[in-house]
């Protein structure tokens, strides 16, 4: 079996519930692109090798081992500077954020499922309408030990690609018999404490 890690960002932007055979898919960044062109090769070499393959499409994903998205980068910002906090975008964007451990369980859970066609396609993540920046913000400021000043941009996008709002169809992995037990605000709660307390708050106050 072979596994890929794709992502949502294949889809681009659309505003209603996605499902994984919506067409046309329109990435708008080249990461969507690129990850689009993945699946393309691998779903070709699958059918002409008779490999079966699993293609799990992410959301944003959170917890332990950050090495980017907002939480990392409101960190490393705090490290600089504890009085302002530069928010990338207006605030408005809203996206699902599942956390890793859910993830890993739920490719493990598909994995050892059997599926007639060589190539399997999986939105997996929470079934809810994701969390606003604002919100990820408040949270993130209401956990500190300190003030601190958030700054938003004057703009709708966080970067060019950046798509602002988003939310796609679990009810694929629902009816095979996978839920995510946490929802956006959850999990976003949970990295946040855990990364504030446990791992980087020493750097903070040494700083």
């Amino acid at each position: 079996k072979f596994i890929f890690s794709s992502s949502s960002a294949i889809y681009g932007n659309i505003r209603k519930s996605i499902v994984e055979n919506h067409k046309p898919k329109k990435p708008v960044s080249n990461y969507g692109i690129m990850k689009l062109k993945s699946e393309k090769y691998i779903e070709n070499f699958s059918k002409k090798k008779s490999l079966k393959a699993y293609i799990f499409r992410f959301p944003n994903v959170v917890g332990k081992n950050l090495t980017h998205g907002i939480i990392f980068d409101f960190i490393n910002k705090i490290k600089r500077n504890q009085n302002i906090l530069n928010v990338l975008g207006n605030g408005n964007q809203q996206k699902p954020y599942s956390d890793v451990s859910e993830i890993i369980r739920c490719m493990i859970y598909i994995k050892n499922l059997s599926f007639k066609n060589y190539v399997n396609y999986f939105n997996i993540g929470t079934s809810d309408k994701g969390i606003k920046v604002k919100e990820i913000v408040n949270i993130f400021i209401k956990n500190l030990n300190f003030k601190i000043t958030p700054v938003y941009q004057n703009k709708k996008k966080g970067w060019k690609g950046d798509v602002i709002n988003y939310k796609y169809s679990t009810k694929k992995i629902n009816r095979l018999g996978f839920n995510f037990k946490l929802n956006s605000k959850e999990v976003i709660e949970k990295t946040v404490k855990n990364y504030l307390k446990k791992v980087y708050w020493g750097d903070i106050i040494s700083n």
